[in-house]
């Protein structure tokens, strides 16, 4: 999770996920299907569950499917990255991260549901 701008509460926070395999095959399933609704399911649930599991005030604001999360060589999570790509602000120093090559991807996600 990450802290976005929000109007109402001044931050909010976005969830960056990882779906796994199991959870990627039954939504391509369900969209082949047909099924237009199904990812709209799949981010609602995994909203409520970290409500449900964590707390309400932990419920992310919204979901987001990534492939994956920018990491720094030693495996953290570089946060400051994914709330500059989710406001389409600048970039930071990026030297340090071990899986450059998903900025991108997260940057044309997040247009696409931000945007």
């Amino acid at each position: 999770m990450c802290p976005v701008p929000d109007a109402t509460t001044g931050l909010g926070a976005v969830a960056f996920t990882e779906l796994t395999a199991a959870a990627r095959e039954r939504l391509n399933g369900a969209l082949t299907a047909g099924d237009s609704e199904a990812e709209a399911r799949l981010l609602a649930e995994l909203r409520s569950h970290v409500g449900s599991v964590i707390g309400p005030v932990a419920k992310p604001r919204t979901v987001i499917p990534v492939p994956e999360v920018p990491k720094t060589r030693s495996g953290k999570i570089m946060r400051r990255l994914l709330t500059q790509l989710h406001e389409d602000d600048t970039l930071g120093d990026t030297t340090s991260l071990q899986n450059e090559h998903c900025v991108p991807q997260i940057a044309q996600i997040c247009r696409e549901r931000v945007g």
